[in-house]
């Protein structure tokens, strides 16, 4: 069994056994000891305060999400069902009089039966719809984890975002500075002044908008987890490129693990069974068996009479009830064909991204390898009377490079997050963070 104690009931906890302690060590004339516990417990609420979540325990939290609880608690109560029919279907009791004469009083007793190809129909049914629902959970889970897999790669990207921007304000700043103090001169350009300001604006804008996208993927994590908690993300720890094409292999992916296609085929599976269900129904040839008794009779043979309806194997009323299961299962048919195709084509489409993406990242890291930008800022550098502007525009240039060569490395991420939805990878079991570059089940 386990026990999960939430952070907030132990800072309540601590802080009603401080206030106990200070008030009687209060009262014990001993107030250096007081504010010495008080300092410890500010400790304490910090220590669980600043206690973030790690990559592993934001992805588990999807269990917990209030559609996933909601479906296990469905799958429960359908589970706990007793879904066999019995043998007995009705059990009726008639009485008859003439004239009101007690003595005369006829009795009857009419049992309709249920075959054993009804009860095993109903039953096949029930499993059916039961094995629905579980993949019915599934999906749900399975969305709840894509929601908290896709939430890493954009909180990924905002980081790595303002991070670069961070690097390119720096320089933006040293071309303010370095413009400034050459008001004076000769090769003075107002236009050059002019355009470091304009950019500085526009990066702190975009700074802006990407602090507030930060802002409200922070509220959308709290929202997730249900904990002021932040997220504990070490870069070191994340999966790599080349680990994320050895697990994708670029082979055409295995659509049967679909739970989508898995889902639809047991719709048109259960659709079958409650076919069969009116066919065991069609086929009952006992419609029923009773037995009558009473009368004015004194021979116990006219005194009790048994009777027993069959009926022929006909449509009648079914009739409709079949035509519609026909034409639903057709339907859905060809709904499968079309999502078939669908998940095949974006499948296609994901690994044709993904080579695509590869190439356009080994020809940019071959430009910037070629490159000319490095060696003469290496030149300038060395030089006592290069001009600093030059030196802050070469900088700039090889930073935008190679932060459009980092991002390649999310795109990548994201494709690779796409694929464990299609394949299923996601939810193979035990459940395990694959954005890490170590083995991490939940």
């Amino acid at each position: 069994m386990r026990c999960e104690i939430k952070t907030e009931t132990i800072i309540i906890l601590v802080s009603h056994i401080s206030c106990l302690c200070i008030n009687f060590i209060k009262e014990m004339n001993h107030l250096k000891y007081s504010f010495l516990l008080a300092f410890s417990f500010c400790n304490i609420t910090t220590f669980f305060a600043q206690n973030d979540l790690s990559l592993t325990l934001f992805l588990s939290s999807a269990s917990q999400q209030k559609n996933v609880q909601i479906a296990n608690q469905n799958l429960e109560f359908q589970s706990g069902q007793d879904a066999e029919l019995p043998w007995i279907q009705e059990l009726e009791f008639r009485t008859e009089t003439n004239d009101f004469i007690l003595k005369q009083q006829e009795y009857t007793v009419r049992v309709s039966p249920n075959t054993k190809r009804q009860r095993n129909a109903q039953m096949a049914f029930y499993q059916a719809t039961t094995e629905l629902s579980k993949m019915e959970r599934e999906l749900v889970l399975k969305n709840a984890l894509f929601l908290r897999y896709e939430w890493l790669v954009e909180w990924m990207k905002i980081e790595q975002s303002l991070e670069q921007k961070t690097i390119l304000k720096v320089i933006y700043n040293d071309k303010l500075v370095v413009l400034k103090r050459s008001m004076g001169d000769l090769n003075f350009k107002v236009k050059d002044l002019v355009k470091a300001e304009e950019d500085l604006l526009e990066l702190d804008s975009k700074v802006r908008i990407l602090t507030d996208k930060k802002a409200r993927l922070l509220s959308t994590f709290q929202y997730l987890t249900g904990a002021n908690n932040q997220l504990a993300l070490d870069k070191k720890t994340l999966i790599t490129t080349t680990q994320i094409l050895d697990k994708i292999e670029f082979r055409t992916l295995d659509s049967t693990n679909s739970l989508a296609l898995n889902r639809k085929q047991k719709r048109i599976e259960i659709l079958d069974k409650k076919a069969e269900i009116e066919w065991s129904e069609i086929y009952n040839p006992i419609r029923y068996a009773q037995i009558k008794g009473g009368g004015n009779a004194d021979d116990f043979r006219e005194f009790v009479s048994i009777g027993l309806g069959v009926k022929l194997p006909l449509k009648g009323d079914k009739k409709m009830n079949l035509n519609e299961l026909n034409l639903e299962k057709f339907e859905e048919s060809g709904e499968y064909i079309l999502l078939k195709e669908k998940l095949e084509y974006k499948q296609q489409q994901l690994i044709e991204r993904l080579n695509q993406l590869i190439l356009q990242q080994e020809y940019l890291a071959q430009q910037i390898k070629n490159s000319q930008a490095t060696f003469l800022l290496n030149k300038l550098l060395e030089t006592d009377d290069s001009n600093p502007l030059d030196i802050l525009d070469l900088k700039e240039i090889i930073v935008k490079k190679e932060q459009n060569l980092e991002q390649f490395d999310l795109h990548i991420l994201q494709l690779y997050v796409e694929w464990l939805a299609i394949s299923n990878k996601m939810m193979e079991r035990p459940f395990r963070n694959h954005l890490v570059n170590e083995p991490s089940f939940f």
